[in-house]
């Protein structure tokens, strides 16, 4: 199989031009992206999608040829890689989400199905749609929306990535530039602009329950606003990625919170399914957007 693809049009908002990360001390780094994101198609194939990246010497990401999609990730070594057809997976992903994923202690009643403009902002370089399903034409903006996102690691996960802050900044910004380009088809950007590596235990008390897992993440989230090295760091909504998942939940989100201080989503991050992973993030996040199930597509 070959691939046909280029640079990965990741937008970064022009306050900060860069990542950033907690580092050991409790300080804030800065962290410049490389040019070691892209996309494209299958060669030859015009109905499939590619979206990888080469930042730690191997291939990470996500082929589809029309027909099935797979994930490509390095083994633990270094050296092999897995490749995975994830239909099953994803199937199995699919029916789950259709138990409760909306946080049922969020109070927030849906009214209309809109995306909050509190920071609106047109982006000259914003690039033209992908092809857009009919079922997602109503949600369509005329100008470029952009949602800036914080993401908070479990400490797990650095662990699972032998403590490589770089690989493990890598596979984030991987997940989410796919997670971007989903959503480009209703003209909405995703901008990662914080990511807080959590290191030797837990930042915030973790729960056994979704529910009370987000809840708590909330809280987590309201005080770094306000008291830590992230209070100058503008973002409208917070992702909690977990190394666990919970009892028939791989995602939890407040309903219709965009740009609001209970913007808040956690969900399951599968190690060695990015497809999923994917998939989870962007469900959630619709959720905060005031996207709600209905029975003929999920939210993405």
């Amino acid at each position: 199989m070959a691939l046909h693809v280029s640079d990965a049009e990741i937008v970064y908002p022009k306050r900060h031009h860069k990542e950033r990360f907690q580092n050991d001390l409790g300080t804030l780094n800065q962290h410049y992206p490389e040019n070691c994101y892209y996309d494209g198609k299958v060669r030859g194939i015009e109905d499939s999608y590619a979206f990888i990246s080469t930042c730690s010497g191997g291939l990470t990401g996500t082929v589809d040829d029309g027909k099935t999609r797979y994930n490509i990730i390095p083994k633990y070594d270094g050296i092999k890689h897995y490749y995975h057809n994830v239909e099953n997976q994803m199937k199995k992903e699919y029916k789950g989400m259709k138990n409760s994923d909306v946080n049922e202690n969020n109070k927030v009643k849906k009214e209309k199905l809109h995306t909050k403009t509190e920071k609106t902002v047109l982006l000259s370089d914003a690039s033209s749609l992908i092809n857009i399903e009919p079922v997602y034409l109503p949600y369509t903006r005329k100008e470029t929306l952009y949602a800036e996102i914080l993401v908070s690691c479990d400490y797990k996960m650095l662990r699972k990535y032998n403590n490589d802050k770089s690989l493990l900044i890598e596979r984030v910004l991987n997940i989410f530039g796919q997670v971007d380009r989903a959503y480009q088809a209703i003209n909405l950007r995703i901008v990662v602009v914080a990511i807080d590596i959590q290191k030797d235990a837990s930042s915030f008390r973790r729960h056994d329950l979704a529910n009370d897992d987000i809840d708590s993440f909330e809280k987590y989230v309201n005080v770094i606003r306000e008291e830590s090295e992230f209070e100058n760091v503008n973002f409208d909504c917070a992702i909690f990625l977990s190394h666990n998942s919970w009892p028939r939940n791989s995602g939890k989100a407040n309903l219709d919170t965009m740009c609001k201080t209970n913007c808040i989503s956690i969900v399951y991050w599968e190690y060695e399914n990015d497809a999923a992973t994917v998939h989870t993030i962007g469900h959630e996040f619709g959720h905060n957007l005031g996207f709600l199930h209905d029975e003929g597509i999920l939210v993405v």
